[in-house]
């Protein structure tokens, strides 16, 4: 009984917490441009804090000229190197590895006795259907790591699907106490349908303190301040390379990713612990080789 009270206090305390104000003003504090006296040192400060390898940026503490600029810091090019197979999905983000399987009866899991159902994850019956049979893995995105993200296969941007919702932390107290967490906090997801891998989606789940979402196929960004849901669908669709820049997160999240073939054969990955862009998450036989079978 005693075990239990922590965590309903931190679901009580959370449930109670003006989550969007307080992300709001985060956001709009992280675009001020304030003064060097202040920002160098507060910038360093957190750089010390949260164990940041800043020497992987291309740019230094006094290129920043606020604190989105700096949590949204390019790397040095060629310091995360693809993994070499073609036939290999790799990892968009820097990150720490959640939950992963197969989706089965429409579940995924969000920690241990915490699921929630791909219908609640995607609330359009034609987009969902593509991933009813297909595989997922979960990647939480700490504040020390790199925030972009980029695409895991090459393929076509077919859509973009936005969902507002809440912001509840997305840190692993947070996931293993509140219900539904991811299917309950606004997100955008981006439908890629690749040649070798039939439909992908990168799907970037918003979060307390989370300014905004950003994609860079188009000039889009959340919060989407003119209604509700948004479905777009591309008549002459991007083009994604692997590994190719896909958006960022102003501020840190998690991403979800959802592969629709079932054949998609997961990488041994233990939940946990740190992975890294560009190495390899998911495998598959290319589909002359499956052909030629």
């Amino acid at each position: 009984m005693a075990s239990t009270v922590p965590e309903f206090c931190r679901r009580i305390l959370l449930n109670l917490l003006p989550k969007i104000l307080l992300t709001r003003l985060a956001g709009w504090a992280a675009d001020q441009k304030w003064p060097r006296w202040f920002l160098r040192p507060f910038l360093r400060a957190f750089t010390r804090i949260y164990r940041i390898q800043l020497e992987e940026s291309s740019k230094s503490i006094e290129d920043f000229g606020n604190f989105t600029e700096f949590f949204t810091r390019p790397l040095q090019p060629d310091i995360r190197p693809l993994d070499p197979d073609p036939n290999a999905s790799i990892s968009p983000v820097d990150g720490i590895i959640g939950k992963s399987g197969s989706i089965q009866d429409q579940t995924l899991f969000q920690a241990k006795g915490q699921k929630y159902t791909l219908e609640e994850l995607i609330p359009d019956s034609q987009l969902s259907s593509l991933f009813k049979n297909g595989h997922y893995l979960t990647i939480y995105l700490s504040p020390r790591h790199y925030h972009r993200v980029h695409s895991p296969v090459s393929g076509a941007v077919r859509s973009l699907f936005y969902l507002p919702g809440t912001l509840y932390p997305v840190n692993p107290p947070s996931i293993a106490c509140v219900p539904r967490l991811f299917a309950r906090n606004e997100r955008l997801l981006t439908h890629i349908e690749s040649p070798l891998w039939g439909p992908v989606a990168v799907l970037m789940v918003g979060a307390l303190i989370v300014g905004r979402i950003r994609v860079t196929y188009e000039h889009f960004a959340t919060p989407f301040r003119k209604g509700g849901e948004l479905l777009r669908h591309y008549e002459q669709s991007p083009f994604l390379e692997r590994g190719a820049e896909l958006g960022r997160f102003e501020l840190g999240s998690t991403v979800i990713l959802l592969w629709g073939d079932p054949n998609v054969d997961l990488q041994p990955l233990d939940e946990g612990t740190d992975i890294f862009l560009g190495k390899p998450i998911a495998k598959i036989a290319s589909r002359k080789e499956e052909q030629n079978l």
